[in-house]
């Protein structure tokens, strides 16, 4: 047998295993099959037309290497993810042309093949990033400058212009006509939100802005790929569909806790009240066996009806009733009873002339689907307000 603390590392451990190995299994969004096609063709016709441009122009003498395999990663980020920084053109023709230079380099001076290929590519990315031309497909031409070095070696640092920068710069221009006919934005330029001289936008004004969006991605801890400017354009596209969603304002289904938890009428207070303390409602309401609403039940009432036992704060403090007696005794039978469409404003109101904590909302058989708290109102009819703010913005 185990002890406990043994029991409890063995178990940590194997949460940890099954987190790292749901990590990995993450796999990227969904994206709608129209674009994947496309970016397909355009990778099929950037690649042929690079190697077959590239025959043509460079001839026999470069013989195999007229087009060379990393080409085919660079592919990949120029026509499927064309916003991605590092699909941007002085990404790839930086990345590219600087790694074959720290390849054929690393080639020519370090004789183990071993240790020049991992040099390269070491060296490739630090280039790179000193430079600001970071492009994952850099490291495979380093890599092939120095493990195709006998093949290489007869061009020396030639081979960085062709073909290198040559099937690079043709592809590059491939995928530069071919965003423009299928209407993508390429080179990718981030969604302007306002004019520089226009006065600031209500979102601006009451929401987050780029700074602050630059600010979280400094805190973020790993190297994300995307600009502060498209997350913050990606930021407001959400609040508008949030806006357009509640554009008649919020609802008491859009702020509801659905199915609550409820207890029929003839349950016992303390029962109810341990029920009220698990499910951390500040009111529970009382069914019949069809779940339509019979009554309420505040935290207030379920306190006068229980005897003190001790110093802690809440309904934990009472544990006894003062007398045997049961929902049906102490509930509110009179209670506020809204649809899910009802706007938030109206219950507000409503509320309010009644000094009621909680309102319940019911479908149109009457039973019940969701619980509103006071708190829930008041926090929902400022967020309309904001709202509204920036509409009028």
């Amino acid at each position: 047998m185990y002890s406990p603390r043994t029991f409890a590392r063995r178990l940590t451990f194997v949460t940890s295993i099954l987190g790292f190995i749901g990590r990995c299994l993450a796999v990227a969004p969904a994206a709608p099959l129209a674009p994947r096609l496309a970016a397909g063709a355009g990778a099929v016709l950037g690649i042929a037309f690079t190697g077959f441009l590239c025959h043509l122009w460079l001839g026999p003498a470069f013989g195999a290497l007229y087009l060379i395999a990393p080409m085919g990663a660079s592919a990949v980020l120029l026509f499927a993810v064309p916003a991605s920084p590092l699909a941007q053109p002085w990404s790839v023709f930086g990345g590219n042309v600087v790694s074959a230079l720290v390849g054929i380099t690393c080639a020519r001076v370090i004789p183990d093949p071993f240790l020049a290929a991992g040099s390269g590519v070491g060296a490739a990315i630090a280039a790179m990033a000193a430079l600001r031309c970071i492009h994952p497909p850099g490291g495979a031409v380093a890599l092939t400058s120095v493990l195709a070095w006998p093949s290489v070696a007869q061009f020396g640092y030639l081979f960085a212009v062709g073909p290198v920068a040559v099937n690079t710069a043709i592809l590059i221009g491939t995928a530069v006509l071919f965003h423009r006919v299928s209407g993508r934005s390429y080179p990718h330029r981030a969604d302007a939100q306002a004019p520089a001289a226009a006065p600031a936008p209500a979102h601006a004004r009451i929401g987050f802005t780029r700074q602050d969006v630059a600010n979280a991605l400094r805190k973020y801890g790993d190297e994300l790929d995307v600009l502060p400017q498209d997350l913050e354009a990606l930021f407001h596209k959400v609040e508008a569909e949030v806006l357009s969603r509640h554009e008649e304002g919020l609802s008491c289904g859009d702020i509801m806790m659905p199915d609550p938890a409820s207890a029929p009428a003839h349950t016992r207070v303390e029962v109810a009240a341990g029920l009220l303390v698990r499910s951390g409602q500040r009111a529970l309401p009382v069914t019949d066996e069809a779940g339509h609403v019979l009554g309420l039940v505040g935290d207030r009432e379920l306190t006068a009806a229980l005897v003190p036992a001790g110093p802690r704060t809440g309904l934990l403090a009472f544990v006894k009733p003062r007398q045997r007696c049961f929902l049906a005794d102490i509930m509110t039978r009179h209670v506020r009873q809204f649809t899910p469409r009802t706007s938030i404003h109206h219950v507000a109101q409503l509320l309010a002339e009644d000094d009621g904590n909680a309102a319940l909302v019911c479908d149109e058989d009457g039973k019940l689907v969701g619980l509103i708290t006071r708190q829930d109102v008041l926090a929902a009819v400022s967020r309309d307000r904001v709202e509204d703010m920036l509409r009028a913005g």
